[in-house]
Parts: structure tokens; C-alpha cells; sequence
């Protein structure tokens, strides 16, 4: 059974912390017909943590900056 290394661990807790902060930014429309097509930035760390640490990685760092960003934004959104 393989455990995980602290290297890891802190990887995924960056890489959610930095889509977390990405997350903030506005969406970024990829046609302007089309205004319900958007891009998010903070799907970039998310993607590039799980091409470099695994896709078991991936949902960690996709699920923690779900709760993250749940937790700290408003409640008039």
C-alpha cells in the first residue's frame, strides 16, 4: 500500500490554494455571442496537478477548492 509523501500532500495544498485564489477572478467569455460559454481560470493548477501528481490528486485538489471557496464566499451570490 502506497502512502502519500509529505511532497504530495503539500502539492495539492498549493495547487488548491492557488485555483481557490484564481477562482476569484472573473470568467473570461470564449466567444461574445455566446455568453454562457466562459472559461475559468482556476481550472489551470487544477489540471496541472493532476497531469503531475495523478488523477486521484486531481479530485483532492478539485474537492478542496469546492469546499474552500463554498466556505469563504458571500452569502448574497
Amino acid at each position: 500500500m502506497k502512502t502519500t509523501s509529505t511532497r504530495n500532500m503539500v502539492a495539492i495544498a498549493f495547487f488548491s490554494a492557488l485555483a481557490v485564489v484564481l477562482m476569484w477572478f472573473p470568467k473570461f467569455p470564449l466567444m461574445p455571442s455566446v455568453p454562457f460559454m466562459s472559461y475559468d481560470f482556476s481550472d489551470v493548477p487544477v489540471l496541472i496537478g493532476t497531469f503531475s501528481l495523478g488523477p486521484v490528486a486531481g479530485i483532492f485538489i478539485v474537492t478542496i477548492k469546492n469546499i474552500l471557496y463554498f466556505i469563504t464566499r458571500s452569502r448574497s451570490d
